[in-house]
């Protein structure tokens, strides 16, 4: 009678796999090889819609060649090896007591395909109206169990760039947003905003990405501050850069409409502060709002100037002047305040580019320092 081999499944750590099973050269290059595969395949096959069953049709392919793993297994092997790539990158100063760089080069394009699943190479195709990005029910209606479960190794020690936004993970963000905002039969269902900012989230955490609602909202808020920051650089003349010009630009197009059972229309708020912390937009911040409280206080003194508590005989009987002149004075007054806010403004872009051509010309006198000591 053949004896049944019992395997444990244990959390991996990144220094060391602690399950029973010892995972070795060939049993990880298979694993690498069948996870590319059916990450090529996801979603194309009907037997592959969900990550478990991605996960059933590894194990089942590895047991084929005599490896006798579970699901759990094989996630935190992956994990493991993700976890230490990133690592050897982010510190490569370091020397790490972890798993080696064997499979720096498989893991690297892992990654790179698993992103390409969403975006493709080319995003734009992705803000099309016939876009179907949420026609799989299953997979935009499930709750992220299935990422959490992926995750579970990794939720006990930080990851690099898993829960931080770069280029890649903020046009997976984007995709998803108007994905869902453009859908108009799948935004009828939501009746509160938190659920929607919650299924953008679980689209952009199911391409290995670890957010929150909340920091997804912050990352559109952040977005929509740094295009305004962008566009008055622009105007006032001063050279610069937006990475998301366009994206955003669509973004602005297509805002979060919720319709409340009333029949009333909620609105998101573009300018709404979402406490981000990002040390670049905090500048941005402060002059919108500022510019915005001088608004609201000039158009705020005149309602109230027209409607100063008087006797009603007062009111009626009396000329505009008679009241009305220190409110007016307060008003230029605040006209001034404006003027001379814009003239800084002005002053200060003006700075910013003699600044960049101090640094250009340093550059140049660098440059021709250093071919003088060469040649030397």
């Amino acid at each position: 009678m053949e004896s049944i081999e019992i395997v444990e499944c244990k959390k991996e750590s990144i220094l060391t796999d602690t399950s029973i099973f010892k995972w070795d050269d060939s049993s990880t290059r298979l694993l690498l090889s069948l996870y590319k595969d059916g990450i090529r395949d996801f979603g194309k096959k009907s037997h592959l819609k969900t990550k478990n069953q991605l996960w059933v049709h590894i194990i089942e392919e590895m047991s084929k060649y005599g490896y006798l793993v579970n699901p759990k297994q094989a996630q935190n092997r992956l994990v493991t090896l993700e976890r230490s790539y990133k690592k050897r990158i982010s510190e490569p100063s370091r020397v790490h007591n972890c798993i080696s760089s064997l499979f720096d080069d498989e893991i690297k394009a892992l990654i790179e395909k698993r992103k390409n699943v969403l975006f493709g190479s080319d995003i734009g195709e992705l803000f099309s109206e016939n876009s179907n990005f949420f026609e799989d029910t299953e997979f935009v209606n499930s709750d992220s169990s299935d990422h959490k479960e992926f995750s579970t190794s990794v939720s006990s020690q930080p990851v690099v760039d898993l829960n931080r936004w770069d280029p890649d993970s903020t046009k997976i963000f984007i995709a998803a947003y108007l994905g869902l905002v453009k859908n108009q039969q799948k935004m009828r269902k939501f009746r509160s905003k938190g659920k929607i900012w919650q299924c953008i989230t679980n689209q952009v955490n199911s391409r290995g990405y670890d957010f929150t609602a909340r920091q997804t909202r912050n990352r559109y808020g952040t977005l929509i501050r740094a295009y305004k920051k962008y566009m008055e650089k622009k105007r006032c003349g001063v050279r610069s850069f937006f990475l998301f010009e366009s994206e955003v630009r669509e973004l602005l197009k297509h805002k979060i409409v919720v319709a409340d059972p009333a029949g009333e229309t909620d609105w998101e708020d573009d300018d709404e502060d979402d406490n981000v912390g990002d040390v670049e937009d905090i500048d941005m911040r402060f002059i919108s709002v500022e510019e915005a409280s001088v608004d609201n206080i000039i158009i705020n003194s005149e309602s109230e100037a027209s409607q100063m508590e008087f006797p009603q005989s007062n009111v009626q009987n009396s000329s505009p002047s008679s009241y009305s002149t220190e409110n007016y004075a307060i008003l230029n007054e605040l006209k001034l305040l404006r003027k001379s806010e814009s003239q800084f403004q002005q002053k200060i872009a003006q700075i910013e580019e003699e600044k960049l051509d101090l640094m250009r010309q340093n550059n140049i006198l660098l440059k021709v320092l250093i071919e003088k000591f060469s040649k030397s």
